[in-house]
């Protein structure tokens, strides 16, 4: 009963925070339709319930809320026009660490934050030499928002940075298979396969699959 109360309780919180911050994201991004608005509200809403009711009811689903929160609405943005904006990373980049340290003030887990950081560097240092030696298959946001997610798979454990490394990259490859057979950007004129949506994706995944 009281882990039900719990997931009820972060799928509301998830639908109010992620509700005023698709608000702030209409206002900002006016290419943003309606439908978007609600896509980005129901699932960041959906995915703290999930999470909730795979880690546990406990203070430890706080550690990735901001990112999921923030990192959803990045996602949608980015999966319709192709770019992350700058105000938007670094809202979820504040979300998250909000989170991290709320979980871990909490838990009184000070190794857990020292993970979180060590994450963070991993992702930034894989992403930043992928935007280096690979030019044009990254963006700036890209590797931005990587570090969040490296930080709240830090936060859980190092085996999960490896494996969010690995899940990311294979959720990029088949979104990438499944443009091209399906013709979807063309016909929605996307001037390239969006990497947020994939490495939102793949670090709830990890999460989810504990």
């Amino acid at each position: 009963m009281a882990c039900a109360l719990s997931i009820t309780f972060w799928i509301g919180g998830g639908l109010v925070v992620s509700g005023a911050l698709a608000i702030v994201v209409r206002l900002r991004e006016p290419e943003m339709q309606w439908c978007h608005f609600v896509a980005q509200v129901l699932l960041a809403g959906g995915v703290l319930g999930l999470l909730t009711w795979r880690l546990g009811c406990g203070p430890v689903v706080l550690a990735p809320a901001g990112f999921v929160t923030g990192g959803v609405a990045a996602a949608v943005v980015d999966f319709r026009t192709g770019r992350l904006p700058n105000w938007l990373v670094l809202t979820t980049h504040l979300m998250t660490a909000v989170g991290v340290l709320s979980a871990t003030l909490i838990t009184s887990a000070d190794e857990l934050l020292l993970g979180a950081v060590a994450g963070a560097a991993a992702f930034l240092l894989v992403y930043l030499g992928l935007y280096l030696g690979v030019p044009g298959q990254l963006g700036g946001g890209d590797v931005k928002l990587a570090a969040a997610a490296g930080a709240v798979l830090g936060w859980h454990s190092w085996s999960a940075v490896f494996a969010g490394l690995l899940v990311i990259w294979l959720a990029n490859a088949l979104a990438f298979a499944v443009l091209r057979v399906s013709k979807f950007g063309v016909r929605h004129n996307l001037p390239s396969l969006p990497h947020g949506p994939s490495l939102v994706l793949g670090t709830v995944a990890v999460l989810l699959a504990g």
